[in-house]
């Protein structure tokens, strides 16, 4: 999937929390992921500016519960719950 963005400016309006330093989550609905996609990138201004890529995801009985997107080249991971 392709075409997600998580700005700053949107952060307190999407319900997107830094939980720990450097480390974001949210619900996957309020990003606009529709139920059954999940995306491998994600477009954002946040830390350096890179895209937020998929790295890798937890699954409970055949159900995916999240998937954590780091950002490329930065330190930045966003976590988003599978909601």
């Amino acid at each position: 999937m392709s075409g997600y963005r998580l700005m700053r400016s949107d952060c307190d309006r999407l319900g997107v929390r830094e939980c720990e330093l450097h480390k974001y989550s949210a619900e996957a609905s309020t990003l606009g992921i529709r139920v059954g996609e999940w995306p491998t990138r994600i477009e954002t201004d946040l830390g350096n500016g890179m895209p937020f890529i998929l790295s890798h995801s937890k699954s409970q009985h055949g159900d995916l519960l999240w998937v954590t997107c780091s950002q490329a080249n930065g330190c930045i991971s966003l976590r988003i719950y599978n909601d």
